[in-house]
């Protein structure tokens, strides 16, 4: 009688097992398009035997394991790529923007017009229209100068600054998500089991702060994750998570600063490298305000040759205090790409604009105006090694060579993310074919010990009646 109910006991823990297969099985059909899951397994082993004469007998088959088919090695790849992704992704579409600022075909032909107003004038010192036409294309001039500074600034502040904003705050939710997710992970595991669905869910988490921010982060042995910053300090850890906070430096720019328990505030911004938080900060910090320097040393340089001499130079407008041809009028103001202006003065009157280098050679001197037009092709910039045009050439290719360098690094990672993605899911990803296979097998098990279920009925009957 014992040995019929131990065959109807391995009979059932056949049909238990065989059934928490097939819902393992159909947990990876249903999941086979949920982004960042990994196939499960159930691990089945002997059920611990009993010694019997002759020997030692079955009791059948348990599930000692549900399982993650994961390469943890290859998580860690993804990881560090997805920092580098997130970082040129922000960068190009950053640069692409200051490329578009930069118009270097339109500034071409407008400083041409600038240096050819300053020729014609030459040609015609005492010309009221030529002195108005170079008014204007200077008033343009000036115009698109000290637009293209302030819409770098503007990018500076506004475009990289709220994006730094949206991303510190998402930043913090995900971070307390994995928090979240520890707590849930090490009271699933308190049982010695698998909290498998909890941990494809906080890998994936961990893969979307690695696109914000560059980040380290590794495993406990109780099973709970520890992310810091790429400088030591704490996102999670165990329970518990720290935020980030923005706040701004002196020039109006976002610095993120990570926040202790206390309410100190230690600004991590210049270490910032990774992610898309590093990608922003090396294009506003690096790329950005080199531009807005040389932008400033070019303005600078033709503030200073222009006024040079033209200030050394007379008008045909008479000083009535002196009786002579006005002198020592700057032609720009200001100091700077973001204030420079054509001299009001001489808007007022034209005729002001000094176009003589010796007063008595007025009004039909014309070599101040003549010495003017060639600063085109002086040498004042780099070192005396660059004319005006080449300087701001230089600066255009110098845009147009970084934007096409982080293009190149943005698709160089997005090749590798798309490789190790492919691995990845060749890894760890449900194939419904083999999943099919899976259940055709664990249904054939499950029959078969239904079937043993039926014979050891027919026996319980066989002994019954006799």
């Amino acid at each position: 009688m014992s040995a019929i109910n131990t065959v109807l006991h391995i009979a059932k823990e056949g049909l238990l097992t065989h059934q928490k297969a097939i819902q393992v099985t159909g947990h990876n059909i249903s999941n086979a398009n949920t982004e960042g899951y990994s196939r499960q397994r159930t691990r089945l082993v002997a059920a611990e035997p009993v010694t019997h004469l002759p020997g030692q007998l079955g009791l059948g088959v348990r599930v000692a394991e549900i399982k993650r088919v994961v390469d943890k090695f290859l998580n860690t790849q993804i990881y560090e790529e997805t920092e580098n992704f997130g970082r040129y992704d922000t960068q190009k579409a950053t640069l692409e923007k200051v490329e578009m600022i930069f118009s270097g075909e339109y500034f071409n032909s407008l400083f041409s017009r600038f240096w050819n107003s300053w020729e014609d004038l030459a040609n015609n010192p005492q010309g009221g229209g030529e002195r108005t036409s170079l008014l204007g294309v200077s008033e343009e001039m000036v115009s698109f100068l000290k637009k293209t500074y302030q819409d770098l600034t503007l990018l500076q502040k506004r475009d990289i600054g709220q994006g730094m904003r949206e991303v510190v705050k998402e930043l913090n939710r995900l971070s307390q998500e994995v928090a979240g997710l520890n707590t849930k992970i090490l009271a699933a595991e308190a049982g010695g089991q698998n909290a498998n669905d909890y941990r494809d869910r906080r890998d994936l988490v961990l893969k979307e702060i690695s696109q914000l921010i560059e980040v380290n982060a590794f495993e406990e042995s109780d099973g709970s994750l520890v992310v810091l910053t790429a400088e030591g300090r704490p996102l999670v850890e165990a329970s518990s998570s720290w935020e980030l906070v923005i706040s701004s430096d002196e020039r109006g720019f976002e610095t993120i600063n990570w926040q202790d328990r206390d309410g100190n505030l230690y600004d991590i911004t210049d270490r910032l490298r990774g992610g898309k938080l590093g990608g922003w900060v090396v294009a506003r910090d690096q790329y950005i305000e080199g531009y807005k320097e040389d932008l400033n040393t070019f303005v600078a340089a033709l503030m200073k040759e222009v006024n040079t001499l033209h200030a050394s130079g007379y008008g045909i407008t008479v000083d009535p205090t002196t009786n002579k041809p006005y002198t020592g009028i700057d032609f720009f103001l200001g100091s700077n790409p973001f204030n420079i202006e054509v001299n009001p003065e001489l808007k007022r009157d034209p005729f002001k604009i000094a176009t003589a280098e010796d007063v008595n050679g007025v009004p039909g001197d014309n070599r101040i105006a003549l010495a003017i037009s060639r600063l085109r092709y002086k040498s004042v910039l780099s070192n005396n090694n660059s004319t005006f045009d080449s300087f701001y050439q230089g600066l255009v290719s110098k845009v147009g060579s970084d934007v096409k360098q982080s293009q190149s690094f943005y698709e160089h990672q997005q090749d590798m993310l798309s490789y190790l993605s492919g691995f990845k899911e060749s890894v760890s990803g449900v194939s419904i074919d083999e999943e099919m296979m899976n259940l055709l097998i664990q249904q054939r098990a499950y029959q078969a010990s239904a079937k043993v279920i039926n014979t050891v009925n027919e026996l319980m009957d066989t002994l019954l009646s006799m």
